[in-house]
């Protein structure tokens, strides 16, 4: 019996670790293998190549639509299901989202377009994927980038 308890509460100090504990950490999980762009209005242009060193904004404002970029060696048509994954990883309750990929909006140009809604603690959010103009226009950047930017934006506070 002992042994059982220790293993569970080994268990749930590892869960618990792995929680995100603030909005940084929530964007890190997120968004790991992404780059930052910044918030949109103000995005910087993407690099001709990915940095790997992406400084994360230490909080997230309520309303501010934080936009990222993948590079096209990642799993660009996975990249919906690896975020409501990270979204499930961090204990967020997805309010709205698709589930398969009959539920995904299919563009001409550019992979699946997505939104999740989802509730994490007292914040309500939406995580999803829009076309990057910036790098559809552009072919140096179109070979780097996927054409798509994902974004991050807290809602607001849930009740």
């Amino acid at each position: 019996m002992r042994t059982l308890t220790i293993i569970v509460l080994g268990l749930a100090t590892f869960w618990l670790s792995c929680r995100p504990r603030n909005s940084e950490e929530l964007i890190r999980v997120l968004f790991a293998g992404f780059e930052y762009a910044g918030v949109e209005g103000a995005l910087v242009d993407p690099p001709l190549r990915p940095t790997g060193a992406t400084q994360f904004p230490a909080s997230v404002e309520p309303g501010q639509k934080y936009v990222f970029y993948l590079p096209q060696s990642a799993a660009h048509a996975g990249a919906w299901t690896s975020i409501r994954e990270r979204l499930r990883m961090i204990g967020a309750e997805i309010l709205s989202g698709p589930e398969a990929a009959r539920d995904l909006l299919n563009v001409t140009v550019g992979g699946p377009v997505f939104e999740f809604r989802f509730r994490y603690g007292s914040w309500v959010g939406t995580v999803g994927s829009q076309l990057e103009p910036r790098v559809r226009t552009n072919e140096r950047l179109a070979k780097v980038w996927q054409l798509e930017s994902y974004f991050l934006r807290i809602d607001g506070m849930s009740n």
